[in-house]
């Protein structure tokens, strides 16, 4: 935000507290209407910002097709060979799982609190569907990112964060692209927001067995919390989001070994059920629906086949 609206000259410069206070505001009004309200405004924001940004990267590396083959050789020279690990590997496979789980908290648990909420007879169907979401994270938004940035040339600017590089390999297209990644930078952080707030919230809900007060004061500290993150360097920010995220995975990692013969039960019951044509569809009444729109009608004791 502060690059974008003229860096070291930005009235923002300093005082990134402001686009704390912003973001506060903006999110309380969102996260303090409850479940509903969180679900309704990511539902929208999501695949606005996943298509916007898709589409403007595809262009970036189309434009500088010509050095397609040069990236592909770069990126399987960098990670597959002697030269990707050089400095370590196990200081490798640490920042690189520190940046992963940064990416798309896949291990990490928490995206089960969300899904925990859909309409499903068994909950393998939700788990495939929650699959998708590293593999369109990971391997196809970053993936796309990581070629806009080799492509331009980018990948040079040692020192330069990601957003930096990022933003300058949108500015080699035209000048509107920085603020075309401005906006998808801010519906992914606004959408992140409200998605952890949700999951705080759960697990609020779980210590203070359900405690109206005790829920509505994390809301209010999560909420103070935009401002100070806003408001210190991304450094600190990352270092404790890994360090947290650590705490989290261990027990996460910890229960989904435990629980391997269930899960494994689970996903095999369902490839069966699915396999003979007697997966029942969810009752129309129950279904959550997409963007506000109703789904087409299905009886309730349909088959899928």
């Amino acid at each position: 935000m502060i690059d974008i609206s003229g860096g070291e000259s930005s009235p923002l410069n300093g005082r990134g507290w402001l686009i704390g206070v912003g973001l506060a505001l903006v999110a309380g009004v969102v996260i303090l209407g409850g479940i509903q309200k969180i679900a309704s405004m990511t539902s929208r924001l999501v695949p606005v910002m996943a298509v916007l940004y898709f589409l403007a990267t595809s262009a970036i590396v189309l434009v500088n097709y010509q050095q397609i083959p040069k990236a592909i050789e770069l990126i399987v020279v960098g990670g597959l060979t002697g030269e990707g690990v050089k400095g370590g590997l196990i200081g490798v496979a640490i920042i690189g799982i520190q940046r992963a789980l940064f990416s798309n908290v896949a291990g990490v648990g928490s995206a089960g609190l969300a899904h925990s909420v859909a309409k499903n007879n068994r909950p393998a169907e939700e788990g495939f569907v929650a699959a998708w979401e590293p593999f369109i994270d990971s391997v196809i938004v970053c993936t796309l990112t990581a070629f806009a940035i080799i492509v331009t040339g980018q990948y040079q600017n040692e020192g330069a964060d990601g957003i930096i590089l990022t933003t300058n390999a949108f500015s080699t297209v035209h000048a509107a692209f920085p603020v075309i990644l401005s906006v998808c930078i801010v519906l992914f952080g606004f959408s992140t927001v409200l998605s952890y707030s949700f999951y705080g919230r759960q697990a609020a809900g779980f210590l203070f067995k359900g405690n109206r007060f005790a829920c509505r004061m994390y809301d209010v500290v999560y909420l103070l919390m935009i401002v100070v993150g806003a408001a210190v360097s991304l450094e600190t920010v990352t270092r404790f989001s890994d360090s947290v995220f650590f705490i989290v995975v261990v027990p996460n990692l910890l229960g989904i070994y435990l629980l391997s013969g269930k899960l494994k039960e689970e996903v095999q019951g369902y490839r069966r059920l699915v396999d003979s044509g007697e997966c029942e569809v969810v009752p129309e009444h129950e279904r959550s629906t997409l963007l506000g729109k109703k789904k087409v009608e299905v009886s309730p004791r349909s088959t899928i086949r």
